[in-house]
């Protein structure tokens, strides 16, 4: 899981990374009232469902954020009606009975504390990661551990390859894993969000992790599918993250109501390579 602690204006950001499964944003703030972060997902075909929702913190508080257990949660698609999540008691809330489906349309009503909190998100079909490519590489960026490797082992780039759909207004975001047999506790992470505006209907070769892989490790890679508002969510966070500034702006939500966080349907194509 990932876990960002961010600090609103006027307040550097801190990035900490811990796993791989989602994103957790810890928002501190000094002197304001808390304020909820809502990390909603919705992932399809596989239907793994789950809202996650803190406080902000004082930025000179250094408890873990609070946790909202006792959220009203409900998500509605049109042919499957409107379910209320549970609380599992640790800030995360799953459905009884909603299942995420491609090409449909899910809709989120929270209230928190007695405010209202709502969003739209449109699930696309996912659109087929084709294959991944290697080509050797000379870089050293990354290393990979290069002291304890054997004796002919290469670097390699990895590139992604899928078809973008003509005339659907689908965005992407790529998110790969490397894991290393010679450093399995440290593995490498790539996230990139993709605007294809001008690549609509063509071909879409992607490079990631340039001279970062090396032979035996195993890359696995996701094609998340999103429509604008989720999107433009993970764009903005990833310009967050990467400003130079003291004072750097918050990710853009797309949750109306005054909070931070996103609501997003997303479909996930995957594929994983094993470089022998």
């Amino acid at each position: 899981m990932y876990r960002n602690a961010y600090k609103l204006a006027g307040i550097a950001a801190l990035l900490l990374l811990t796993s791989a499964c989602q994103k957790v944003i810890d928002f501190k703030v000094a002197n304001t009232a808390p304020i909820p972060v809502i990390e909603g997902a919705l992932y399809g075909p596989d239907s793994t469902c789950n809202i996650h929702i803190s406080m902000t913190a004082d930025v000179f508080d250094s408890r873990e954020p609070d946790l909202v257990n006792n959220a009203l949660v409900t998500v509605s698609e049109a042919q499957q009606g409107s379910d209320t999540f549970m609380s599992d008691g640790q800030g995360n809330y799953h459905p009884r009975f909603l299942h995420a489906i491609p090409g449909r349309t899910y809709h989120l009503y929270l209230k928190i504390q007695g405010r209202e909190y709502t969003s739209v998100s449109e699930m696309f079909a996912p659109v087929n990661l084709d294959s991944l490519t290697l080509a050797p590489s000379n870089s050293i960026r990354g290393g990979g551990n290069s002291s304890r490797r054997a004796p002919g082992d290469k670097q390699y780039q990895v590139t992604t390859h899928f078809n973008d759909p003509a005339n659907h207004p689908v965005y992407y975001r790529l998110r790969a894993l490397v894991i290393d047999p010679l450093d399995s506790v440290k593995p490498k992470f790539n996230n990139n969000e993709l605007d294809p505006r001008f690549n609509r209907g063509k071909k879409i070769d992607y490079p990631l992790f340039r001279g970062r892989v090396w032979t035996r490790d195993t890359v696995r890679v996701e094609l998340e599918t999103l429509d604008f508002g989720t999107y433009e969510y993970y764009r903005t966070l990833r310009t967050s993250q990467s400003s130079n500034s003291i004072s750097p702006s918050n990710p853009t939500s797309n949750i109306k109501g005054g909070c931070l966080g996103y609501f997003g349907a997303i479909s996930v194509s995957r594929k994983t390579i094993i470089i022998n």
